[in-house]
């Protein structure tokens, strides 16, 4: 079952946690934060499936990427994300792409624990 927001992951999630996990959380600065996007990050988009095409966080990402798919195969020339500016230095930081929402989930638990 797929939540419908990125808080009511963050509420799972801190709900979970224990003692040891919540005093590695509050050790951690932003830098460290974004390090662990290839761990953490991964886990979660994995665990909550982030990756599925029909996952209400990250649909639009997939169907814009499916626009993109299109456009670069019939035109040639045109690259959506490039075209919305949402791709910078060959990055996608579309709010819907399963990277960013797995890492707005671990900031949001991030943010719970060190308040």
């Amino acid at each position: 079952m797929h939540l419908h927001s990125i808080s009511a992951y963050v509420d799972n999630i801190v709900d979970a946690l224990n003692d040891d996990a919540r005093q590695c959380l509050k050790n951690l600065d932003v830098n460290g934060l974004t390090k662990l996007n290839a761990t953490w990050g991964m886990d979660l988009r994995n665990k909550f499936d982030l990756w599925n095409p029909e996952h209400p966080l990250t649909k639009r990402w997939h169907e814009s990427e499916a626009i993109r798919q299109e456009s670069q195969e019939y035109r040639g020339f045109a690259y959506l994300p490039m075209i919305t500016g949402r791709v910078r230095e060959g990055t996608d930081y579309d709010a819907a792409h399963p990277e960013v929402v797995s890492y707005e989930i671990m900031r949001g638990v991030w943010l719970k624990v060190i308040a």
